[in-house]
């Protein structure tokens, strides 16, 4: 790519103008392209703290926010990317998705406490509070069978094996309609390959 070159052109971009925001975002973006993750991190940072302009900036302003999140769990600065991704407000079209990437977050510091059990559960408790705010306000509803297996997982580890065994049965209820209509097609057509084909 014409990284530097088109770099060249967006900081001509005053961060007052319309398009303001929007060319930090991608500046930081040609910075990721360049493997250059510290960098982008910065410029991210400033888009997030620019004040809005134009109505489309606060949606840029969010993904600013989510990029970061993003890249701090990238670069293991666990604790920089759940900060990063508390910027999202509870009104936000990305509230869901940034309540499961947070929780990854948790899982990732939980995880690396292999020798303190205690704060390693207490990483696994917070993972697990994201998870279920984000079932209750949960607008994503592509997201809710991976939340509920992941909540699952982590109430196995947290030793609470009657949640996790209910968990798992949500998702499990979830499919169950789907499965029983596939059965129901391939009894009826007995051709599978035309059954994938229509999906």
């Amino acid at each position: 790519g014409r990284f530097a070159e088109a770099d060249a052109e967006l900081v001509l971009v005053p961060a007052t103008d319309p398009y303001g925001v929007r060319a930090l975002y991608l500046r930081a973006v040609g910075l990721i392209k360049q493997g250059q993750l510290e960098d982008a991190v910065a410029r991210f940072t400033e888009a997030s703290r620019t004040p809005p302009v134009s109505p489309e900036d606060k949606q840029v302003i969010e993904l600013a926010h989510m990029a970061r999140g993003r890249l701090y769990f990238e670069m293991g600065m666990l604790a920089e990317s759940a900060d990063a991704y508390q910027d999202i407000n509870t009104d936000s079209q990305h509230f869901s998705e940034m309540l499961y990437e947070v929780a990854w977050t948790f899982v990732k510091r939980g995880q690396g406490y292999k020798d303190d059990p205690a704060r390693a559960d207490s990483e696994f408790n917070k993972a697990l509070q994201a998870l279920e705010l984000l079932l209750i306000s949960n607008t994503n509803k592509r997201l809710e069978s991976e939340v509920r297996i992941l909540r699952g997982n982590l109430l196995m580890r947290l030793g609470k094996f009657e949640e996790a065994t209910a968990a798992f049965e949500e998702v499990v209820g979830d499919y169950s309609p789907t499965l029983k209509s596939l059965e129901a097609q391939m009894a009826q057509t007995g051709n599978a390959e035309a059954i994938l084909a229509e999906l």
